[in-house]
């Protein structure tokens, strides 16, 4: 199973592959960004703390085999967009959909188009029927990807020491995409 892990998937779009220690400078682009965090944590503010985020994220991967977090390329120019990621939630059994994306890349629907092919990855690979995610209240714009993913809320909860709105979805009940935004697998190792 560790060896989907190192696969580089496509969809219509974008490359998905695994993030590496390669990955640390423009992952550092990415989490010093404050519109970026504004709604997860404060910025980092060094390579040093950014390089513990990688190493925990790499870390997290090979603990869970077929799960983790990839880097989003653009298929055009390989430009790196930002990273999506299937994880466990802390302390829970759920598995947890997250991403983070550069902000000139915001509002092109990059993250419902990578979001979609992994959970139908998450449900045909790794048969998990579920996947859960968890938002700041106030991130509308992460809300309205979720809804249109097809994910309910659950309310509001209390993870990573915070409160958040937590939200579900029935993979099996996942909406069909059109045949044009349809996710195909690059079987193409990096």
């Amino acid at each position: 199973m560790k060896e989907q892990q190192q696969k580089t998937y496509g969809t219509e779009r974008l490359l998905l592959s695994p993030l590496s220690k390669a990955d640390l400078a423009e992952l550092h682009k990415l989490h010093s960004d404050p519109h970026v965090m504004k709604y997860i944590r404060e910025p980092e503010k060094n390579l040093d703390e950014t390089r513990l985020s990688l190493e925990r994220m790499i870390a997290h991967a090979q603990k869970n085999p077929g799960m983790g977090f990839w880097k989003l390329l653009t298929k055009e120019d390989h430009d790196f967009v930002g990273w999506i990621g299937l994880f466990p939630l802390e302390l829970t059994t759920d598995i947890e959909l997250g991403y983070r994306l550069k902000q000139k890349y915001w509002g092109r629907g990059y993250t419902l188009e990578a979001a979609s092919y992994l959970l139908k990855y998450l449900h045909s690979e790794l048969q998990i029927p579920q996947c859960v995610a968890v938002i700041n209240p106030e991130n509308t714009p992460s809300r309205n990807v979720l809804e249109k993913l097809g994910f309910s809320t659950l309310g509001k909860a209390q993870h990573y020491n915070i409160e958040v709105e937590k939200f579900a979805l029935q993979i099996s009940a996942l909406k069909e995409t059109s045949p044009s935004s349809e996710p195909v697998l690059e079987k193409t190792k990096i």
